[in-house]
Protein backbone atom coordinates (compact mmCIF):
# COMPACT_ATOMS: atom_id res chain seq x y z
CA UNK A 1 0.00 0.00 0.00
CA UNK A 2 1.29 3.45 -0.93
CA UNK A 3 0.26 5.12 2.34
CA UNK A 4 -1.77 7.74 0.49
CA UNK A 5 -5.24 7.54 2.00
CA UNK A 6 -6.73 10.86 0.89
CA UNK A 7 -7.72 11.33 -2.74
CA UNK A 8 -8.84 14.60 -4.28
CA UNK A 9 -10.93 14.35 -7.44
CA UNK A 10 -11.47 17.52 -9.41
CA UNK A 11 -12.31 18.69 -12.91
CA UNK A 12 -10.20 20.93 -15.06
CA UNK A 13 -11.79 24.23 -16.08
CA UNK A 14 -14.75 23.76 -18.37
CA UNK A 15 -17.33 22.40 -15.96
CA UNK A 16 -18.75 19.01 -16.83
CA UNK A 17 -16.74 18.95 -20.05
CA UNK A 18 -13.42 19.43 -18.21
CA UNK A 19 -11.18 16.40 -17.83
CA UNK A 20 -11.46 14.72 -14.45
CA UNK A 21 -8.23 14.31 -12.50
CA UNK A 22 -7.24 12.94 -9.14
CA UNK A 23 -4.28 13.19 -6.81
CA UNK A 24 -3.65 11.27 -3.59
CA UNK A 25 -2.09 12.43 -0.33
CA UNK A 26 -0.89 10.81 2.86
CA UNK A 27 -2.37 13.55 5.06
CA UNK A 28 -5.89 14.95 5.05
CA UNK A 29 -4.59 18.51 5.51
CA UNK A 30 -2.52 18.25 2.32
CA UNK A 31 -5.53 16.93 0.41
CA UNK A 32 -7.78 19.73 1.65
CA UNK A 33 -5.13 22.36 0.88
CA UNK A 34 -4.69 20.99 -2.65
CA UNK A 35 -8.45 20.87 -3.30
CA UNK A 36 -8.83 24.43 -2.06
CA UNK A 37 -5.98 25.63 -4.28
CA UNK A 38 -7.36 23.89 -7.38
CA UNK A 39 -10.82 25.38 -6.92
CA UNK A 40 -9.38 28.82 -6.18
CA UNK A 41 -7.10 28.69 -9.22
CA UNK A 42 -10.04 27.76 -11.46
CA UNK A 43 -12.16 30.57 -10.02
CA UNK A 44 -9.34 33.10 -10.51
CA UNK A 45 -8.57 31.79 -14.04
CA UNK A 46 -4.98 30.97 -13.09
CA UNK A 47 -5.33 27.18 -13.17
CA UNK A 48 -2.28 25.46 -14.69
CA UNK A 49 -2.57 21.92 -15.96
CA UNK A 50 -0.37 19.63 -13.81
CA UNK A 51 0.95 18.12 -17.06
CA UNK A 52 2.04 21.54 -18.34
CA UNK A 53 5.69 20.55 -18.06
CA UNK A 54 5.03 17.95 -20.77
CA UNK A 55 3.36 20.23 -23.35
CA UNK A 56 5.09 22.79 -25.56
CA UNK A 57 3.52 26.17 -26.07
CA UNK A 58 3.34 25.37 -29.80
CA UNK A 59 1.28 22.23 -29.16
CA UNK A 60 -0.90 23.96 -26.58
CA UNK A 61 -1.61 26.81 -29.02
CA UNK A 62 -2.45 24.35 -31.81
CA UNK A 63 -4.85 22.48 -29.52
CA UNK A 64 -6.37 25.75 -28.30
CA UNK A 65 -6.95 26.97 -31.84
CA UNK A 66 -8.51 23.64 -32.86
CA UNK A 67 -11.04 23.86 -29.99
CA UNK A 68 -11.76 27.59 -30.28
CA UNK A 69 -15.14 28.63 -31.60
CA UNK A 70 -15.37 32.09 -33.12
CA UNK A 71 -16.06 33.71 -36.45
CA UNK A 72 -13.85 32.74 -39.37
CA UNK A 73 -12.12 36.13 -39.35
CA UNK A 74 -11.37 35.96 -35.64
CA UNK A 75 -9.97 32.43 -35.93
CA UNK A 76 -7.81 33.51 -38.86
CA UNK A 77 -6.50 36.43 -36.82
CA UNK A 78 -5.71 34.19 -33.83
CA UNK A 79 -3.93 31.68 -36.07
CA UNK A 80 -1.84 34.43 -37.68
CA UNK A 81 -0.82 35.89 -34.29
CA UNK A 82 0.20 32.45 -33.01
CA UNK A 83 2.07 31.55 -36.21
CA UNK A 84 3.89 34.87 -36.70
CA UNK A 85 4.51 36.03 -33.14
CA UNK A 86 4.01 33.42 -30.42
CA UNK A 87 5.53 30.28 -31.97
CA UNK A 88 8.72 31.87 -33.36
CA UNK A 89 9.56 33.42 -29.98
CA UNK A 90 8.32 30.88 -27.43
CA UNK A 91 6.92 27.86 -29.29
CA UNK A 92 9.56 25.42 -28.07
CA UNK A 93 9.10 26.31 -24.38
CA UNK A 94 7.05 24.05 -22.20
CA UNK A 95 3.90 25.70 -20.83
CA UNK A 96 5.30 25.47 -17.30
CA UNK A 97 8.41 27.40 -18.40
CA UNK A 98 6.55 30.43 -19.78
CA UNK A 99 6.96 33.37 -17.43
CA UNK A 100 5.32 36.76 -17.12
CA UNK A 101 8.56 38.26 -18.47
CA UNK A 102 8.19 36.09 -21.60
CA UNK A 103 4.70 37.41 -22.18
CA UNK A 104 5.76 41.00 -21.55
CA UNK A 105 8.69 40.57 -23.97
CA UNK A 106 6.40 39.14 -26.62
CA UNK A 107 3.94 42.00 -26.15
CA UNK A 108 6.77 44.55 -26.37
CA UNK A 109 7.88 43.12 -29.74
Amino acid sequence: MSGKRWTVRYREPGGRTGRQREKSFARKKDAVDFATKMEGDKRENIYVDPDADKVSLRRYADDWLAKKTASAGTLESYERIVRLHVVPHMGSKMISQVTAADIEGLYAR
